[in-house]
């Protein structure tokens, strides 16, 4: 068996921040772990990725799911993009706000995280809640 570091690639150096924690406990049992190195964000928010990504590589593969035939179901950043828009100024017309939020009753698919990035789009808070959840609440 060929090792995986052996052959032709070169591997790449990957920066990372130092491993360094602080732990502050509290009497009631609470306890605050806090990062030593300071983490600087390239962004103000997950949406802004999107609108980046779709505009440098709009046919790259962003989203993609197991289709019921066994295929694969792709979505690329700008087609996501697209949406995401249409979703999130659907939500809009229906007045929804931070004030009104968004319930996501949904398994993980393609279409939960298009609904959850509109939301995010335009500043709706949504909730998403598992469906294994519902049932469990039977009494």
């Amino acid at each position: 068996m060929r090792s995986l570091l052996s052959g032709t690639r070169e591997i790449r150096q990957v920066k990372v921040i130092p491993l360094s924690a602080s732990v502050r406990r509290c009497d009631n049992g609470t306890m605050y772990v806090s990062c030593g190195a300071e983490i600087k964000s390239s962004t103000a928010n997950i949406t802004q990725k999107l609108d980046y990504w779709a505009a440098l590589a709009p046919d790259r593969t962003f989203l993609a799911e197991r289709a019921s035939d066994g295929t694969w179901r792709a979505i690329t950043y700008f087609e996501a993009l697209t949406r995401v828009r249409r979703i999130g100024q659907s939500l809009l017309r229906r007045d929804l706000t931070a004030d009104r939020p968004v319930a996501i009753l949904s398994g993980n698919s393609v279409e939960h995280a298009l609904l959850a990035l509109a939301c995010m789009y335009v500043g709706i808070v949504y909730a998403p809640i598992a469906p294994v959840y519902c049932l469990a609440a039977r009494e």
